[in-house]
């Protein structure tokens, strides 16, 4: 990994660090991938899967997330919920 892509995985964890998701807890990060372009693929299991509530703090995290320095794009993949691909169909189309 080169230094500049360490700097950004630190700005990214240092962001995702300070983050509570909607019933208080940390975000249950599985994978974290960052390509040497500044793509991040996030793959994330909401805390409580039948809450509505989880997929809008997934799409405000997915916002700050673009929101760091060097970050091009942003994926997010739910895991662990009802009809998944419904879920990650709304993170793609912005919420």
């Amino acid at each position: 990994m080169s230094r500049r892509s360490a700097a950004l995985q630190q700005r990214i964890e240092r962001r995702l660090a300070g983050w509570t998701d909607p019933h208080g807890g940390p975000p249950r990060i599985e994978r974290i991938d960052l390509n040497d372009e500044g793509a991040l693929h996030v793959t994330a299991r909401p805390t409580r899967p039948h809450c509505p509530c989880c997929l809008y703090d997934l799409d405000a995290m997915r916002a700050a997330l673009l929101g760091v320095r060097g970050v091009t794009s942003v994926r997010i993949d739910v895991i662990g919920v009802p009809e998944p691909e419904r879920w990650n169909r709304a993170l793609r189309h912005g919420g």
